[in-house]
C-alpha cells in the first residue's frame, strides 16, 4: 500500500486506499463531547481574511456517485477554506480520533463494514482523485469538490468524468492546462464532433492523431473506434478489471461489460456500445478516453461530451445513442 497523506490537522487521503484506521463494524456515534473537540481540531484548518473563492460547488454521493447526499452548485465558502472546512461548512461531519481523515459524512460513515467492505471516503477536486489531504488542500475559484464513500478495492477510482469541463479548465497559478486531443482518424466525424465539444465548454485543444503513451505529461481527451483507441497503453487499462483501470466498465473482446456499484457485473453489450471514461497511471495526468466499438459508436459518445449529459457520472455508457451513467445501481 503507497502511503498516505497526512498533515497536522486534517483529513488523509491514500491513492490506494485509505489507511485502515477508520470505523469498526458495529461502531456507534461517537459522543458529542467527542464529535465537538474533533471538529475544533478541524475548525482553524483554512479560516482566514483570504478573498473568497468564488462559484465552488460541493458535490456529495455514495457508492461511485449511485446515490446523491448532497449537491451544491454554489457551495458556501469563506476566505482561506480548506476542502475539509468547505465540508464542514456545508454539511455535518466526523473525524477519527485526532482528526486525521474524514470518519463520516451526513451520518455516512466510513470504515470496515458488517458484509466485509471497506467503503471510505475520498474525494476529487476538478475530477481527479486528490494526492493529498484534505485539509492540506485550499479551495479556488471554480473548484468542483466531490466526496464519495466506495470500497476502493472494488475500483481504484482515480477521475470522474461528471465534473466536466474540469479537469481540462482548471487554472493553476493563473494558466489553464495544456489539453491534447487525440484521435485516431483526425478527419472522422467523431473527432471533429469532440473539438467542438471541448472549444464549446472553453477547452482549448488542437487535433492531431493519436500518439500512444505510456506515460503522459498533460491532460488528453482520445477519441475513436475502440480497436485503434487500445493502442495506447493507458487507454488499455480499461481491458483490466475496475480495481485496476479505476473505472466501473471493462472492454473484452470489443464487448462492453457494464458494472453494479456493489462491483458486480452487469450483462455484456456486444454491440452499439460506447464509453466516456477517465482513467490515469500513479500521478499522471488524466486520460480521457471517448470510444466505441465502432467509428460511428465513437461518434455517438464525443456527441454526449457536454456538461449537462456527463454531470455526476463517474463514467458514461452510450447505449443506442442515449447516455447511462456507470456504475449500474447495485440492486439492477
Amino acid at each position: 500500500m503507497r502511503g498516505t497523506a497526512t498533515d497536522r490537522c486534517g483529513t488523509t487521503q491514500d491513492g490506494a486506499r485509505p489507511a485502515q484506521s477508520g470505523a469498526r463494524p458495529g461502531r456507534t456515534r461517537r459522543s458529542l463531547v467527542a464529535l465537538v473537540a474533533a471538529t475544533a481540531a478541524i475548525s482553524g484548518c483554512g479560516v482566514g481574511a483570504g478573498e473568497t473563492p468564488e462559484d465552488v460547488g460541493l458535490r456529495v454521493t455514495d457508492r461511485f456517485g449511485s446515490e446523491v447526499v448532497v449537491d451544491r452548485p454554489r457551495a458556501e465558502v469563506e476566505g482561506e477554506d480548506t476542502v475539509v472546512r468547505l465540508l464542514q461548512r456545508n454539511v455535518p461531519i466526523e473525524t477519527d480520533a485526532g482528526g486525521t481523515f474524514v470518519s463520516a459524512i451526513d451520518g455516512r460513515v466510513g470504515g470496515e463494514a458488517a458484509d466485509g467492505s471497506t467503503p471510505y471516503w475520498v474525494f476529487f477536486r476538478n475530477g481527479v482523485l486528490s494526492d493529498k489531504g484534505a485539509a492540506g488542500v485550499q479551495v479556488a475559484d471554480g473548484d468542483r469538490i466531490w466526496w464519495d464513500r466506495h470500497d476502493q478495492r472494488i475500483a481504484n477510482v482515480q477521475g470522474v468524468v461528471g465534473s466536466f469541463p474540469m479537469p481540462f479548465t482548471a487554472r493553476e497559478d493563473g494558466e489553464p492546462p495544456a489539453v491534447e486531443l487525440g484521435c485516431v482518424d483526425v478527419a472522422a466525424a467523431a473527432c471533429r464532433i469532440a473539438g467542438e465539444r471541448l472549444t464549446a465548454a472553453g477547452v482549448a485543444v488542437t487535433a492531431a492523431e493519436l500518439a500512444p503513451q505510456s506515460a503522459p505529461n498533460r491532460l488528453r481527451v482520445l477519441v475513436g473506434p475502440w480497436d485503434g483507441i487500445r493502442r495506447d497503453p493507458v487507454a488499455a487499462r480499461l481491458e483490466a478489471p475496475p480495481r485496476t483501470s479505476g473505472v466501473l466498465a471493462r472492454v473484452r473482446d470489443e464487448r462492453l461489460i457494464p458494472y453494479r456499484a456493489d462491483g458486480t457485473a452487469a450483462p455484456t453489450i456486444g454491440a452499439g456500445w460506447g464509453l466516456i471514461a477517465a482513467t490515469r497511471v500513479r500521478r499522471e495526468p488524466m486520460t480521457w478516453v471517448v470510444s466505441g466499438r465502432t467509428a460511428l459508436d465513437a461518434q455517438s459518445a464525443a456527441e454526449l461530451l457536454t456538461a449537462d449529459v456527463l454531470d455526476g457520472a463517474f463514467a458514461l455508457l452510450v447505449r443506442d445513442r442515449a447516455p447511462r451513467p456507470l456504475p449500474f445501481p447495485a440492486a439492477e
